[in-house]
């Protein structure tokens, strides 16, 4: 037998957080009230979250929690202020699922998971051998990680990070809060200053 040492080259971070009841036992109150229409990401989304009284005392949470995980990631951090910028809620009856994307216009997105364990949360990245049918490559060689959802946890990855969700197997409804953030003050100049980040998610027509 052949010891093999691993060695992670390219590690990215996904973040878990608990998240505080005061914070997420309204929110879990909150989200079967919505309406909710289907978005762009083949999924079930209540797209007017940012704003709402509702959202505020987690915004204003995310706010500070994503300082230290913003220092984390960038050893030269270009920006000091970083804000919660769009927020949605979705929603996954059984069956449903969300198609692999990526959050543009954010730097750190985030997913908070309110109720249901049905339906993995699955990061990926592109691999040239993704074009190769038949071959029985393992995830962990085709750079599949799967996360699986446990309310009351909040989780951040960076937002370039392609993901997914799993088909919703259980009769319980998925429901969770997705996030993104923007710098606010950028290159630490006051004179520039973003309010929103230009990406808001749309619903379906």
């Amino acid at each position: 037998m052949i010891k093999l040492n691993k060695i992670p080259i390219f590690p990215i971070m996904v973040y878990e957080i608990d998240v505080p009841q005061e914070i997420y036992l309204p929110l879990l109150q909150w989200a079967p009230s919505l309406d909710y229409h289907w978005g762009d990401t083949n999924a079930r989304k209540f797209t007017d979250v940012f704003g709402q009284p509702e959202a505020e005392p987690v915004c204003n949470w995310i706010n500070e929690t994503i300082v230290e995980i913003y220092n984390d990631l960038f050893t030269n951090p270009f920006a000091y202020q970083m804000e919660v910028c769009a927020m949605w809620m979705n929603k996954a009856e059984r069956g449903d699922y969300t198609h692999e994307h990526i959050h543009p216009w954010s730097v750190i997105s985030g997913i908070i998971y309110l109720a249901g364990s049905g339906g993995r949360t699955v990061f990926s990245r592109k691999n040239p051998y993704d074009n190769i049918m038949g071959m029985p490559i393992s995830d962990r060689f085709m750079n599949r990680e799967a996360y699986t959802p446990t309310p009351g946890k909040m989780i951040l990855f960076p937002s370039n990070l392609e993901h997914s969700v799993e088909i919703n197997d259980e009769d319980t409804t998925r429901y969770t809060l997705s996030f993104n953030t923007f710098p606010g003050v950028v290159n630490k100049d006051p004179t520039v200053h973003l309010d929103k980040c230009p990406y808001q998610p749309k619903p379906r027509p």
